[in-house]
């Protein structure tokens, strides 16, 4: 364990100096859009549907843009599955990972290999943005110059994650603090849900820490219903990723702040500890899912530091990796 508020430290552990990365988003939001701009996309067929394949590393990324889909004007997209090339409609392929044999892509589908500009170490807001760059012939709007903007803006905070910023002003670092040596399950509202998954993952790539994530429908049918030890609420924090825009629909407003509110009393009368991440300084959900992906990278790096591991090392994949050799 290492004391995060110690710049020296934090440099110290963090050998390929990912910290630095996440430090850059501006550069990261332009450069982004510089790379969308080189790939070459297929003129779209007649009422097409866009299918995204990306590495697992980025399934979070993936489902937030599919989430976000009707919201930006987007044709119909889906995340890739072999049986999808069996649809008797016409396919775009978007895709950053090998083919696998089982894929059985179809023969006429047109196919965007993004496997130089997407893979496991991408940084998910960087994925984000590059997504949105690239689909942006096919939207009514442009979202990713507005991240941009966002990315320049004081307003969202985005400097007060810098390992240089003590704890007290961090909200980074407050949230490591505030997992640590627990079990985090991350949850959200769609089109949020994504975000969430992104964190879990983040938090077991980098920090090596065990994290689940659900959707709030999911949280609120399914694992409520659950009957853990008692220790379980104990050494579990509940963390909800949220942001203080409404949806369109006023009726659906009031319905997720009762299910919500409702969920909320559950987990208190079980013993939980509970805390709520707001994306600062948006006014959209897709602003939203970018400052939530921007901060879960902080989080996830200084959660590694607590933990003593360099965020880097992937020891367990390392091992795998060898032994199925």
């Amino acid at each position: 364990m290492i004391d995060i508020d110690d710049a020296a430290q934090v440099r110290l552990f963090d050998r390929r100096r990912l910290l630095d990365r996440a430090s850059a988003a501006v550069r990261r939001v332009e450069e982004a859009i510089q790379s969308a701009a080189t790939v070459s996309l297929p003129p779209l067929p007649k009422n097409p549907i866009l299918t995204l394949d990306l590495p697992p590393g980025l399934a979070g990324v993936a489902r937030t843009i599919q989430a976000l889909a009707v919201e930006l004007g987007l044709p119909p997209l889906l995340l890739w599955e072999s049986h999808l090339a069996r649809l008797p409609v016409p396919l775009v392929i978007l895709r950053a990972r090998p083919a696998a044999p089982e894929d059985g892509d179809p023969v006429d589908a047109p196919l965007v290999d993004l496997g130089a500009q997407l893979n496991d170490e991408t940084h998910p807001a960087w994925a984000f943005t590059f997504l949105l760059a690239l689909l942006e012939p096919w939207m009514k709007s442009s979202p990713a110059g507005r991240l941009y903007e966002l990315a320049q803006a004081e307003s969202t905070g985005l400097a007060c994650f810098r390992p240089d910023v003590p704890l007290v002003d961090n909200p980074a670092k407050r949230i490591a603090q505030g997992v640590h040596e627990r079990s985090p399950f991350f949850w959200a509202w769609e089109p949020l849900v994504g975000v969430a998954q992104d964190w879990s993952q983040r938090m077991m790539f980098y920090a090596e820490a065990g994290a689940t994530w659900a959707s709030g429908d999911e949280l609120t049918a399914v694992h409520v219903m659950a009957r853990h030890p008692r220790y379980w609420p104990r050494i579990t924090t509940f963390v909800q990723l949220a942001w203080n825009g409404e949806p369109e629909n006023t009726a659906d407003v009031h319905v997720y702040a009762r299910r919500t509110a409702g969920l909320k009393l559950l987990l208190q009368k079980r013993g939980a500890t509970q805390l709520t991440v707001f994306a600062e300084g948006v006014g959209t959900a897709l602003e939203a899912a970018w400052y939530l992906l921007e901060l879960g990278e902080w989080v996830s790096l200084y959660a590694a530091g607590l933990y003593g591991v360099d965020p880097a090392d992937r020891v367990p994949l390392q091992f795998l990796e060898a032994v199925t050799q």
